[in-house]
């Protein structure tokens, strides 16, 4: 059997990926983002001589277009069979946001491929160790009140990290996914309040919530790349990912809803709720 290359594997999605495909007994060829670079012919060139039938591209949240042409261009070249592309939902050509609009662009080139394509919108994905319910929890353990950037009211549709990887590995076997696009979201549609009231409640640790507004987001985005003020905030995201402290992305996607309009069956995916009371959860600080 041909095995199937995984792009982004050490990634928070990647990682899920990789450990079902395994579990489900499939050849896997994990690139790894701190292992080569995606845009680099050389790793490209390593992992596709071993020709693989099937590629799930994972990568390109800050590059996804010029991931995306490299990918497929690779696998156009080594006869790929199959090709799934993880994108973003809320990604259109007309999006206010910039990050959605470069998402779009990689989802065109997709369609355009030749390939026997899936792609795959993902609103906020969560689980254990993932950047979002470390940020969510960061907020939630502040001592005194709750500082939240926007007025908590933007609305996600969570779907848990295996649920997600779930949906991508069913539909490499599936021919009807083929030429399709599919949102990956959850059961349950929630504002940003909603989430974090569940994480302080499940911590026992419900307190006065402040909104800021937006644009106070600016500055900090400044300060972060600043010394001393970038070792503060090293302290202060401390188990954060860097490239998700706060940035222009964060601020243009609090302006619009992540909310599905089609989606991938719902059936069996867990609520956050569930999720929540079934996690150890960490005492208040």
């Amino acid at each position: 059997m041909r095995p199937i290359l995984v792009t982004g594997a050490d990634g928070f999605i990647g990682r899920a990926v990789v450990a079902l495909l395994k579990g489900r007994g499939h050849d896997v060829l994990a690139l790894e983002r701190r292992a080569g670079d995606i845009l680099d012919d050389g790793t490209l060139s390593a992992a596709f001589s071993r020709r693989p039938a099937a590629v799930i591209q994972l990568v390109g949240r800050h590059i996804p277009v010029q991931a995306a042409a490299k990918c497929l261009g690779f696998a156009r070249r080594w006869g790929v069979l199959r090709y799934i592309h993880m994108s973003s939902l809320g990604a259109a050509a007309d999006s206010r946001c910039r990050y959605h609009r470069r998402k779009w662009a990689a989802e065109r080139l997709v369609r355009a491929s030749g390939l026997a394509w899936t792609i795959f919108r993902p609103s906020v994905v969560y689980g254990e160790s993932c950047d979002f319910i470390r940020s969510m929890e960061l907020l939630a353990g502040m001592a005194g009140l709750t500082p939240m950037l926007s007025s908590g009211r933007c609305r996600v549709q969570p779907i848990h990290v295996e649920d997600a990887a779930r949906a991508v590995c069913d539909s490499l076997f599936d021919p009807s996914s083929e030429g399709r696009t599919f949102d990956l979201a959850g059961p349950e549609v929630l504002t940003l309040d909603d989430v974090l009231d569940r994480i302080e409640n499940a911590r026992g640790a419900a307190k006065l919530r402040v909104h800021l507004p937006l644009w106070l987001g600016w500055p900090v985005i400044a300060l972060q790349r600043i010394p001393p003020f970038s070792r503060a905030f090293r302290r202060f995201y401390a188990g954060i990912t860097p490239e998700r402290w706060l940035n222009r992305d964060h601020l243009e996607l609090l302006r619009e809803d992540n909310v599905a309009s089609t989606s991938v069956p719902a059936s069996g995916l867990r609520t956050f709720d569930s999720w929540l009371r079934s996690r150890s959860v960490q005492p208040a600080r």
